[in-house]
């Protein structure tokens, strides 16, 4: 049994509600990366939840385009975060190379912009894969938990997984 209230309120448009998505969507996986999921995490899953469900209710969208959408919001500001993350590399090791390695304030330098290239290399090497993941099956419960398995046509989440850049769900939405 569904546990949707009664409609009575205006409609938000498709555009806004995907606008909605991926604003969330990105929020949530800032909060997860920072480490503490507990925070904010959970407020963002939320709204992203909302925005789906309005999306599949009140605009008969498809699940598997809502997934896409999410899945493609997330790779791509993953795909800004690593340009950014490879120019401020460039310009770490641009710095290093002027560096005097033979003075002991160069030697310093030397060593402290190694640590920030480290850094940045780590942060660069996190799986988005997961993070995806655990977003949009974060989401499908939440929706699940408030409106019910028949919103998802009965979808397991547990059973999404993330298969890259191209997926086979967001292939299947693109197809005409």
């Amino acid at each position: 049994m569904s546990k949707d209230p009664s409609p009575g309120k205006p409609v938000t448009s498709k555009k806004e509600l995907y606008c909605c998505i991926s604003e969330h969507s990105i929020n949530a996986m800032r909060v997860r990366k920072a480490g503490d999921p507990q925070s904010n995490y959970l407020d963002e899953i939320k709204l992203i939840s909302k925005s789906c469900v309005d999306l599949l209710r009140d605009h008969a969208e498809k699940l598997q385009s809502v997934i896409a959408h999410i899945e493609m919001s997330l790779y791509g500001h993953y795909k800004e975060e690593l340009k950014k993350l490879d120019g401020e590399i460039v310009t770490l090791f641009n710095r290093r190379k002027r560096a005097q390695p033979n003075t002991p304030y160069g030697e310093k330098e030397i060593l402290e912009l190694t640590v920030q290239i480290n850094n940045l290399e780590r942060r660069k090497s996190f799986s988005i894969a997961d993070y995806i993941e655990a977003i949009v099956c974060d989401t499908l419960k939440q929706v699940i938990n408030t409106h019910g398995t028949e919103i998802l046509n009965n979808f397991n989440p547990e059973e999404y997984e993330y298969h890259g850049e191209i997926s086979f769900i967001r292939s299947s939405v693109l197809k005409p």
